[in-house]
């Protein structure tokens, strides 16, 4: 499996451990920090080998030990380029729901325990789904392992929607 595979997973995985985490902690945070690229040279560099090497984020979590602000249970603590546009709590669901609306009006939603899970999944998803580094990964798969899934990528007909969300007030 290329390198690029891994850290797509590696992405995809955080998104999901946010999603269904109970609360947020230091672990969710500093794992955030280095996707980011804020973290430490030291702790990124061993991060760098547990993704390249395949192993769950679990274990990738266990290693740190840096500094990192608090974006798993802090709503002031934004992602770069964050920009929630609705949050709310679903007493029917029992969960937070966010979207987070990309520069170019797309948006991602994303479910979780607290909202500040939410908007930073939320956040994640669409900036994930933006991010040179997505593109570069998109060439990598395609160099290493022939032409990406586009089907697998996203769901058929999901771009071709008007914006479903209208807010009244």
């Amino acid at each position: 499996m290329s390198r690029h595979i891994r850290q797509r997973e590696f992405v995809e995985n955080l998104i999901r451990t946010i999603e269904t985490a109970e609360e947020g902690g230091r672990r969710l945070d500093s794992v955030v920090s280095y996707l980011l690229g804020e973290g430490d040279a030291d702790t990124d560099a061993i991060i760098d080998l547990i993704v390249e090497e395949g192993y769950p984020l679990e274990v990738s979590s266990e290693v740190l030990d840096a500094d990192v602000p608090p974006f798993s249970t802090s709503l002031d603590a934004k992602l770069p380029g964050e920009n929630v546009v609705l949050s709310m709590y679903a007493s029917r669901k029992g969960q937070w729901m966010a979207i987070h609306r990309s520069s170019d009006g797309k948006d991602s939603v994303a479910w979780a325990h607290t909202e500040c899970l939410a908007r930073r999944a939320a956040a994640l998803k669409g900036k994930w789904s933006q991010t040179k580094v997505l593109a570069e990964i998109a060439r990598g798969v395609a160099g290493d392992e022939g032409p990406p899934n586009e089907e697998q990528e996203e769901p058929a007909g999901e771009d071709d929607r008007e914006n479903p969300w209208k807010i009244l007030f």
